[in-house]
């Protein structure tokens, strides 16, 4: 893990995983540095262009299950407006 002394850099999401049930994909990740403010953007990369991205304070969203695979890619906003690497999972 890079040394960010100055707070600039946040963690990326772990453990991105979906779970399948009524037509319906929930998707829940871990924060692994959890700090004030922190919140999420999610969007829905199975219908590209089509659903717009979704900004959450808790680590979980469910979305309408989508043919083929459902995907999401999360990223973690800091309250200072820093974001992460963006994470993505299929199910």
């Amino acid at each position: 893990t890079a040394q960010d002394p100055l707070g600039l850099i946040s963690p990326s999401v772990e453990d991105l995983a979906g779970q399948l049930a009524d037509g319906l994909v929930t998707f829940t990740w871990s924060n692994p540095d959890p700090a004030p403010g922190d919140r999420y953007l999610v969007e829905e990369l199975s219908l590209p262009g089509a659903a717009p991205l979704q900004v959450v304070d808790t680590p979980s969203v469910t979305v309408p299950e989508q043919a083929g695979q459902t995907c999401v890619e999360v990223t973690l906003r800091r309250a200072n407006g820093m974001t992460s690497s963006a994470v993505k999972k299929c199910a």
